[in-house]
């Protein structure tokens, strides 16, 4: 519970002579919130005059700062000291204010705050300037509850002085001004007496951070010892002496500083090496359908990497240092090397245990030893120091010991001798590609491009090249091939306008013909990165003459008329560069206006010679008229281009 009042003190005479000065609820549950409630308050109160001693309390530590490594103790000296001071009467009220929850909900935000008021003769209450006290409980006020709350507030006479205080009880969750402070008032008068009441604080009781207790019935002092580990007791430790009647407080701090030794090494390897080399070949390409006389290019990755290696003469060796960056010597009782699991190594420090390490020195010690592999493995250095107890005189007695240890990978990247270090790589279409070292990245990875296509014929192919590889000192070799299936399709050599393909895809109007089936989603594949499908470019009118919806529907009827059996022949590079061109200004803010003039009229120049080719007049020859569509709407739209 949080209790604010303005004259500390003086709260805690009247709490010694009047009982608790709050009230809390004891083992009562937190509340969430839960909705509003209503509540009722009705308070007492009663003046009084305490003949009063007021109490001074001072704390030190003999010894601020203790150096410590990890594992020590070390102890200093606290002393308490209290000082009273000559008695004084002072007036003061205590009240007690009783809340009652009457509604279905624990309260939440409960606040009390008091206020002392007087008038002189006439009936205007105004505030007496330094006598209040604001309430604020831990615990709520469950529903259909209630709690009484007591404390107590200095009290400054005035001449003629008729006095009361009044106390504004509120919550958060008051029905009607939820998510605000409000409640009730509860108001109580009273009178302050000018003979002594009581009296406070003769002799007080001091509770200490460190465990200690105490009563003063006069001045003095107490002295204790405390003990601080390393490294529990780390950093800033503030002991605190409490006047439990008064709430003053009095605060020491010890500051532990903890050190380590500082345990480093090295680890150098050394063994020999046999490479042997594996070679694969792989492309995102294994089957692929073309037209007649279309090329296609397609991307493959040679990977070269080890596939299995023979190592000897697996040694490992370093030096191990030993810092002592503590202000303070350190006494060290031995040195040890150890590599993963459990493989002891030989450890040379060329002096004798147990040895002194000075403030700021070091110790340096070599290691050496076999191992059986070239696994990774973790090497450990530990140094072990001998730990003291330090009494508040300082004073040392031996109390056991602290392993400090470093620790360093054992890798073998780099061997110190080795064969078939390396391994070219050709490429029996593409010829040399390269050369993989050990010392490079891998698996070493070399790409490149091959053009397959250009078939006269339809039918099934299949495309098979090899890379061959050969080691550098004992000319080890090995290959990796790749094969990519191709799919030339069968049919009349012979071309049908784009109007024809408008009509006669999946969504009609004129029968379906199936060469739309090569495409990923039929006529609903999208076009590029335009947003729109192939059916809308061939739907979608080129007002204005719009070059780009003009070229993509040449461009698409001459690709349908390929996959149908068409020979592509002619106008290989016509297509290749219609696609270049469609999928470069598929980004355009709008692809539908090209406002360069130069390539605008290029644009039209590649879809008239692809507008050819779909009519018969470049290639193969246009199909019988039974395979066009008799009623083309675009017909005369296709020959105005």
């Amino acid at each position: 519970m949080k209790r604010l009042f303005p004259f500390v003190p003086i709260v805690a005479f009247l709490a010694a002579c009047g009982g608790e000065p709050t009230a809390q609820l004891e083992g009562a549950p937190s509340f969430n919130q839960q909705g509003p409630t209503e509540i009722s308050a009705a308070k007492t109160s009663e003046g009084q005059l305490l003949k009063t001693f007021p109490w001074t309390i001072e704390k030190t530590a003999e010894t601020e700062i203790l150096q410590l490594f990890e594992g020590d103790a070390g102890a200093t000296r606290f002393t308490v000291t209290l000082t009273r001071g000559d008695s004084v009467n002072l007036s003061s009220v205590t009240s007690e204010v009783c809340v009652d929850n009457s509604g279905d909900s624990p309260t939440e935000g409960l606040a009390i705050a008091d206020q002392v008021q007087f008038h002189t003769g006439d009936e205007n209450w105004q505030d007496l300037e330094g006598s209040s006290a604001t309430i604020e409980p831990d615990e709520q006020i469950p529903a259909g509850g209630n709690q009484c709350y007591s404390y107590g507030i200095p009290v400054e006479p005035q001449a003629n002085g008729v006095y009361r205080n009044v106390a504004q009880v509120t919550i958060t969750n008051f029905a009607g001004s939820e998510g605000s402070p409000a409640g009730v008032d509860a108001t109580a008068g009273f009178t302050l007496p000018d003979t002594l009441t009581g009296e406070a604080n003769r002799s007080v009781n001091v509770e200490d951070s460190g465990g200690e207790a105490w009563l003063f019935e006069e001045s003095g002092s107490q002295t204790y010892e405390a003990v601080f580990q390393c490294n529990d007791d780390d950093g800033d430790n503030d002991n605190v002496g409490k006047i439990v009647e008064t709430g003053q407080t009095a605060e020491a701090r010890v500051t532990v500083e903890c050190f380590a030794l500082d345990v480093s090494k090295t680890a150098e390897t050394e063994f020999t090496r046999t490479f042997e080399w594996s070679a694969e070949k792989t492309s995102p390409t294994a089957s692929l359908t073309m037209p007649r006389g279309l090329q296609w290019d397609v991307d493959y990755t040679v990977s070269l990497d080890t596939a299995g290696y023979t190592d000897g003469d697996v040694s490992v060796s370093g030096v191990i240092t030993v810092a002592n960056p503590a202000p303070m010597a350190a006494q060290v009782l031995g040195v040890a090397d150890v590599a993963s699991p459990d493989l002891t190594l030989t450890v040379d420090c060329q002096i004798e245990f147990p040895f002194t390490i000075d403030a700021g020195g070091s110790l340096e010690c070599a290691y050496a030893g076999e191992l059986p592999d070239v696994e990774e493995r973790a090497n450990t250095a530990t140094a072990t120091l001998q730990n003291f107890a330090y009494d508040a005189d300082g004073a040392a007695t031996e109390s056991g010991t602290t392993d400090f240890s470093g620790s360093e990978t054992i890798a073998f990247g780099d061997p110190t001798a080795e064969q078939d270090a390396c391994a070219s790589v050709t490429d029996d279409w593409y010829g040399e590609l390269g050369t993989a070292c050990m010392t490079g990245e891998l698996p070493a990875e070399f790409s490149y491009t091959s053009t397959l296509g250009g078939y006269d014929a339809c039918g099934l192919f299949e495309e098979t090249n090899t890379a061959s590889f050969e080691t550098s000192d004992n000319g080890t070799a090995g290959s990796a091939s790749w094969t990519v299936e191709v799919n030339v399709p069968c049919g009349p050599d012979c071309t049908l306008s784009q109007g024809y393909w408008k009509n006669h895809s999946e969504f009609g109007p004129a029968p379906y013909d199936t060469t739309w089936a090569v495409m990923p989603d039929g006529a609903s594949t999208p076009f590029f990165d335009t947003g729109a499908t192939w059916l809308y470019f061939f739907r979608e009118p080129p007002k204005g003459g719009n070059s780009y919806i003009k070229l993509a529907r040449q461009y698409m009827a001459a690709w349908l008329n390929g996959m149908r059996g068409a020979n592509l022949a002619e106008v290989a590079d016509d297509i290749q560069q219609a696609m270049d061109w469609l999928d470069q200004y598929d980004g355009d803010p709008d692809v539908f206006d090209l406002d360069d003039k130069d390539l605008k009229h290029d644009f039209n120049q590649l879809q008239e010679r692809l507008d050819a080719f779909n009519n018969g007049m470049v290639g193969p020859p246009k199909c019988e008229e039974s395979e066009e569509d008799p009623d083309d709407p675009d017909l005369s739209v296709r020959m105005s281009f």
